[in-house]
């Protein structure tokens, strides 16, 4: 995903998403999407790149976290403001970065097998050698790092408290994000 899209800059709303036009959010879809657009080219001119405030490897996350990030990118927002707003910077200045790319490690190949027997390895794997597909998944759920970085400066985080939230259904995460209670 790319910082245009992970901002809402070249997205387009989603059925029963916050971003929808008519939302009320100044940064949605026609509301604000240019500005925001000249504020982080601005920054990249001028060398004020995001930077790291959170970082949790793949190895730390259990399984099956945090799928609600691709699939709620409304959630995803209200977690960022929430950040921002607690951790003190400007609203839109902390991003969410959990990139997945489930299928990069599937395979397709065709095998020549010792007997000659050609073979096509795919994602359900072959009888007889390595389980490739699931190490595949493995591999890919050790390589995901959810991240959080910010425009404004601020000083490292720890992981732990929102390790309860990215654990939660997309319904619990709504929840917890409408109460006023601090995430840290």
């Amino acid at each position: 995903m790319n910082l245009l899209a992970a901002r809402g800059g070249d997205r387009p709303a989603r059925e029963g998403s916050a971003e929808r036009e008519g939302s009320g959010d100044p940064e949605g879809p026609g509301g604000g999407s240019d500005r925001l657009i000249r504020e982080l080219l601005g920054a990249l001119i001028h060398r004020r790149l995001p930077k790291r405030a959170l970082e949790i490897f793949g190895d730390a996350l259990p399984a099956g976290i945090g799928e609600w990030i691709s699939e709620r990118p409304d959630l995803v927002r209200r977690l960022e403001k929430r950040l921002a707003r607690e951790w003190g910077i400007e609203p839109r200045s902390a991003m969410v970065d959990y990139p997945g790319y489930p299928g990069m490690l599937q395979l397709d190949l065709l095998l020549v097998r010792r007997d000659g027997r050609v073979q096509r390895l795919t994602p359900a794997g072959a009888e007889g050698i390595i389980d490739l597909p699931r190490l595949g998944r493995s591999l890919h759920h050790a390589a995901r790092v959810f991240r959080v970085f910010t425009l404004d400066r601020v000083e490292p985080k720890d992981p732990t408290p929102l390790l309860e939230l990215l654990e939660a259904p997309p319904e619990q995460v709504d929840e917890r994000l409408k109460d006023d209670r601090p995430l840290y």
